[in-house]
């Protein structure tokens, strides 16, 4: 009987079954000072993470290392707090007020809107989901922009026959464009590009005309403004789903801060006397 249990006592299945049978013993008992509690979801988190990165399931023996990592670290990080070793940590204070703040975006999920609500929304902030204003045009292109010479920008009436238009460059996007944005149009030439090209084609003269040169990141440019698309009133169901996540967002940012507020309101705030 004492060889078997001398034999038994050396098996390391029996060590995870006691360490393991430990764990979900402490998981059941009182929630008393000094208690390390291992839920079996523990467990089978920790079993799943070692699938995970070894590619196969842990040994008895792997998992009651899993085990006894745990209770070690669990231990030591009770005792790190009963040192408030991390009391005047920046690292630990910065995480705890990351988690705190996921916390609270979790808690602070709103319900999901009515059709009303999105619809009200809308109305509120029709400048958001306004269509843009968007512009087709032509432009013909300059690498080197004394190639244009010294005339000032100004509208180009004889462009078209002139011997300026001979002399162009090709340029690798083309050299029509329809339907842009302001900002379609600061993606593809630069800002100050778009600001400049907006500035002359919101003018009286500014459709039909040849004008420049415009300077891009590329080069120079002039260009004929072909047709100028109004900004339109948005259609509600076209943007339904920006509405949407907009009114979510929204909805999330006030329920975060009114939790916030109630959080602070359970402190004596005591400022320094030139901020108060």
């Amino acid at each position: 009987m004492k060889a078997f249990l001398r034999k038994l006592m050396r098996d390391p299945f029996t060590h995870f079954i006691v360490i393991g049978g430990f764990a979900f013993m402490l998981l059941n008992s009182s929630n008393n000072s000094g208690v390390i509690r291992l839920s079996e979801g523990y467990l089978q988190a920790q079993k799943a993470q070692f699938q995970r990165q070894i590619h196969k399931s842990p040994t008895p023996q792997e998992t009651r290392q899993l085990l006894q990592a745990a209770v070690e670290e669990e231990a030591l990080y009770q005792e790190g707090l009963k040192l408030k070793l991390g009391q005047h940590d920046p690292v630990v204070r910065k995480r705890i007020i990351q988690k705190m703040r996921f916390v609270l975006e979790g808690q602070s999920k709103p319900h999901r809107p009515s059709l009303q609500e999105l619809q009200e929304y809308l109305v509120e902030h029709l400048e958001e989901f306004r269509e843009p204003v968007r512009y087709t045009f032509r432009h013909v292109y300059y690498r080197n922009e004394s190639k244009i010479g010294e005339r000032p920008t100004t509208n180009y009436s004889d462009f078209e026959t002139i011997k300026l238009r001979s002399e162009a460059d090709p340029f690798i996007l083309g050299n029509d464009f329809k339907s842009l944005t302001f900002s379609d149009i600061s993606s593809k030439f630069g800002s100050q590009f778009a600001t400049a090209f907006v500035k002359y084609a919101e003018q009286p003269q500014g459709k039909d005309v040849w004008f420049g040169p415009v300077s891009s990141r590329y080069g120079a440019h002039i260009i004929k403004v072909l047709e100028i698309h109004p900004s339109q009133r948005p259609d509600f169901e076209a943007v339904r789903d920006k509405v949407y996540n907009a009114w979510m967002k929204l909805k999330t940012r006030n329920n975060k801060s009114d939790a916030i507020e109630r959080i602070l309101a359970n402190y004596h705030i005591d400022l320094p006397i030139a901020n108060r």
